[in-house]
């Protein structure tokens, strides 16, 4: 995200460089305030399929470095992360016995590219909505000429 294509780190080495020289200048903004918002909602889920979703959204959160983490005000400790680990790992494994995983990940991958953060994304800035539609046809205008 927000990574120059010709720059992006060839390696683990490379990668493991870039993250320690970003991290001291990562920053709460209002941008991250959103996504934060997305990620970890304040309402608790009500019902099957919601809880389900939350609980990825906090594995998702869980992924990120202990920096990174605590800049987004994620607070829970080694006791929770250990229960959450559990739930997921255990809810990942019910699913893909009901859906294969090899047959699942090209339609996964191909949903989250069009649709990252669903629909919530665009309730929560509708500006991105219209910078997309803008691009978008500043991008046909420049295509026809």
């Amino acid at each position: 995200m927000g990574l120059d294509p010709d720059t992006i780190p060839g390696s683990m080495a490379e990668l493991e460089t870039y993250l320690e020289t970003m991290i001291p200048r990562l920053a709460y903004t209002a941008e991250s305030g959103r996504n934060r918002a997305i990620m970890v909602p304040r309402k608790r889920p009500r019902n099957v399929s919601k809880v389900f979703t939350h609980l990825m959204k906090l594995v998702a959160v869980d992924l990120l470095t202990d920096d990174m983490r605590q800049l987004y005000g994620s607070w829970w400790g080694p006791l929770q992360r250990r229960l959450l680990a559990t739930a997921s790992n255990g809810l990942i494994r019910a699913a893909v016995k009901k859906a294969p995983y090899e047959r699942l990940l090209p339609q996964l991958r191909e949903q989250a590219r069009v649709h990252a953060f669903g629909s919530k994304a665009l309730k929560i800035n509708k500006d991105l909505r219209q910078t997309s539609e803008l691009a978008q046809k500043t991008q046909d205008s420049s295509a026809a000429d």
